[in-house]
């Protein structure tokens, strides 16, 4: 799905904030907050300890915009925005990242300000969801990151610190449990 802006615009825009405009780092936030708190609420499931995560990775990421010599701010801040999220999860003593009964569905372009129906109420879509939550975490995350995100293999990659291949092998075998699991209910 075609996005706002270019790699080359967030990546323009870094180098200014690299240089302390303030501004550019606020263009940045409005680009990419709502598309890392979508990411946030399909983990966590609450809007006020989303956008908590997500002030939190764009502090993050202003304190090391000095350092940063990456090509890809996007998968930084994911790549941050996770590292949160299982921070959060081992403080609260979760383990469920996903639960369907919470699962909402967001509209990529609208972002949280447009938040849908609370659980779809498509059957198909429901055991979908069902057979999502039923996978094991690193086959949950490439396939939100991958399917519900829509982001590429190379970025992901960079995400979660495998290899292209790792996460297209990942993602094969994730896609083979979730027809498992749909076909047999488990």
């Amino acid at each position: 799905m075609p996005r706002s802006y270019t790699k080359m615009d967030i990546e323009n825009l870094v180098k200014l904030g690299q240089k302390g405009d303030i501004d550019s780092y606020g263009k940045l936030f409005e680009l990419l907050s709502d598309e890392i708190f979508r990411y946030c609420m399909i983990q966590l499931h609450s809007v006020p300890d989303s956008e908590d995560i997500v002030s939190e990775t764009f502090k993050k990421a202003w304190s090391y915009i000095y350092k940063y010599k990456k090509d890809n701010f996007r998968a930084f801040l994911y790549a941050i925005a996770r590292n949160l999220i299982y921070d959060y999860f081992d403080d609260k003593k979760k383990t469920n990242i996903t639960n369907i009964d919470t699962f909402e569905k967001f509209d990529k372009h609208d972002g949280k300000s447009e938040i849908l129906d609370k659980v779809t109420k498509d059957d198909e879509c429901q055991k979908l969801h069902e057979a999502i939550a039923q996978l094991p975490q690193d086959y949950k995350e490439i396939v939100i990151l991958r399917f519900i995100e829509d982001l590429p293999v190379q970025e992901v990659a960079v995400i979660i610190d495998k290899s292209p291949e790792s996460v297209r092998v990942t993602q094969h075998r994730a896609i083979a449990k979730l027809k498992q699991i749909l076909n047999n209910g488990r």
